[in-house]
């Protein structure tokens, strides 16, 4: 990979974290839903539980060649999960 393609790549997932961490927070802010997320070294481990039931559960491998992908599926699901209501919520929801 040339320097260039590296820093794009580099920065792309930066920012797919940066949103995976945004819809989680807001997740966490809807009563319905507790869990966490642990980023440590090169591994990202992201827990959705709703009324005590596991909902989401996904560790990645942040040198995976298909993180990219897989970081948007998850902002995706995350996404599909967070209620309606907290759009309209000034402490839920994402901006």
């Amino acid at each position: 990979m040339t320097q260039a393609s590296q820093a794009l790549y580099e920065l792309n997932l930066n920012d797919l974290i940066d949103q995976v961490t945004t819809h989680h927070a807001a997740l966490m802010r809807c009563r319905q839903f507790s869990g966490h997320m642990n980023v440590s070294g090169d591994h990202l481990e992201l827990v959705v539980d709703e009324d005590d039931e596991v909902l989401l559960t996904r560790k990645f491998d942040l040198n995976d060649k298909f993180i990219l992908q897989r970081l948007r599926g998850v902002i995706t699901t995350m996404q599909e999960i967070m209620p309606a209501s907290s759009a309209f919520e000034t402490t839920g929801g994402v901006a």
